[in-house]
């Protein structure tokens, strides 16, 4: 039986995300990803006001980062050497969007001239979300 999709509930999601949400109900490619998206979907519904740390810099090859803001509002951010010797590294901000589909798109490897181009949500897959955590809140 295919479950009712009350679309009342979808009143905080931009419109790119309530397609994207209606869309993934039936495009999984591994259960940590039903799993992600799910928890994306309960905490917009939610309302959650607070900053979750999904992907720590420190946890992936790539030093990227990435976090929830809010009830949908998210940013991808990467740690770079700095430039001058004995600086400290910086984080840069890739993408800061208000739906996780416009967030998902974004190329992280946008200042990385020598590599191609890859979208968040292709690291995810690729990785299949095991640097994702949902343990990692902040609140405000």
């Amino acid at each position: 039986m295919k479950e009712k999709v009350e679309y009342a509930d979808y009143f905080w999601f931009q419109p790119e995300d309530r397609w994207l949400f209606e869309h993934m109900r039936t495009e999984y490619t591994s259960v940590n990803e039903k799993y992600f998206f799910e928890e994306m979907k309960r905490r917009t519904l939610a309302e959650e006001v607070n900053c979750d740390v999904l992907v720590l810099e420190q946890d992936n090859l790539e030093q990227m980062a990435f976090v929830r803001y809010n009830a949908c509002e998210y940013e991808v951010a990467r740690l770079y050497p700095s430039e001058t010797p004995g600086d400290r590294p910086y984080m840069h901000t890739l993408d800061y969007v208000d739906n996780l589909s416009g967030i998902l798109q974004c190329n992280i490897n946008c200042l990385e001239l020598d590599l191609p181009p890859k979208t968040l949500w292709e690291w995810l897959r690729e990785t299949d979300y095991r640097y994702v955590r949902y343990d990692r809140v902040v609140e405000f």
